[in-house]
């Protein structure tokens, strides 16, 4: 049987845009991200997440970090950078990895 524990240190989510932001400019934004953050990420890919929206995908580290920093810094980051393009997220710290 599969062991299943909670991990409080990392941080997983999406971020969602509108469709008509393309897959080469997210991947510019994640290729920026790991160039400047990329000793945190985990896990980040860009995926289709509905009808009209793109995704960023990640699993995050929190080494030196704290979940509100790396929120507010990474949200204010999109919204300045896509205004309305930038549509939501799905953010969390509360993970369970199974092994």
């Amino acid at each position: 049987m599969a062991e299943i524990y909670e991990r409080k240190d990392v941080v997983s989510g999406i971020w969602k845009f509108r469709e008509t932001v393309s897959i080469k400019t997210l991947g510019e934004v994640v290729s920026n991200w790991i160039k400047h953050d990329g000793i945190g990420y985990i896990d980040i890919h860009i995926r289709k997440c509905s009808r009209n929206q793109y995704g960023i995908v990640f699993q995050y580290l929190l080494t030196n970090d704290s979940y509100e920093s790396f929120f507010e810094r990474t949200t204010d980051r999109l919204k300045l950078r896509f205004g309305n393009d930038f549509v939501g997220w799905d953010v969390t710290t509360s993970i369970w990895k199974i092994r």
